[in-house]
């Protein structure tokens, strides 16, 4: 089975951080990271 990608969100604060896997640690997406992975998501 293919791993799919996909943002996690941390939501806290009164804020939404968006956060991508990079081998074994969590990484703050960027704002185009973060637009390809939804628009990936949609389709």
């Amino acid at each position: 089975m293919a791993k799919i990608d996909c943002p996690y969100y941390y939501v806290g604060d009164e804020s939404k951080t968006a956060f991508v896997r990079i081998g074994n640690e969590s990484v703050q997406a960027g704002a185009i990271e973060l637009k390809r992975l939804v628009l990936r998501g949609s389709n």
